[in-house]
């Protein structure tokens, strides 16, 4: 992911809250976070595009920039996330702090 000037990439963060592998079977749901600077936060809320791709070797695929409803959703995300850390909360429903 990345957003703001520059195009500082971020790398997603997968699976930290529990194994979801075992020998018999692999999960099809994985969760991603991405681990924000400040700047990039702040970027994003000042209108900043947010781009997504995949870096594979076999497969490799970008977004230069998630339509406008999605950027929005992804502010209000980080408006909580912001809100419950002053809070001295952990992040709502992600299961992080």
């Amino acid at each position: 992911m990345g957003a703001g000037r520059g195009n500082e990439r971020v790398y997603a963060i997968a699976d930290e809250d529990l194994e979801r592998t075992t020998e018999d079977k692999t999960s099809s749901v994985h969760f991603l976070r991405f681990d924000l600077t400040p700047a990039i936060v702040a970027a994003v809320k000042q209108g900043a595009a947010i781009a997504v791709g995949i870096e594979h070797e076999v497969y490799t695929h970008t977004v230069d920039a998630v339509p406008e409803n999605v950027r929005r959703s992804l502010i209000n995300d980080l408006a909580d996330r912001t809100e419950a850390r002053a809070a001295g909360q952990g992040c709502p429903g992600c299961g992080f702090a």
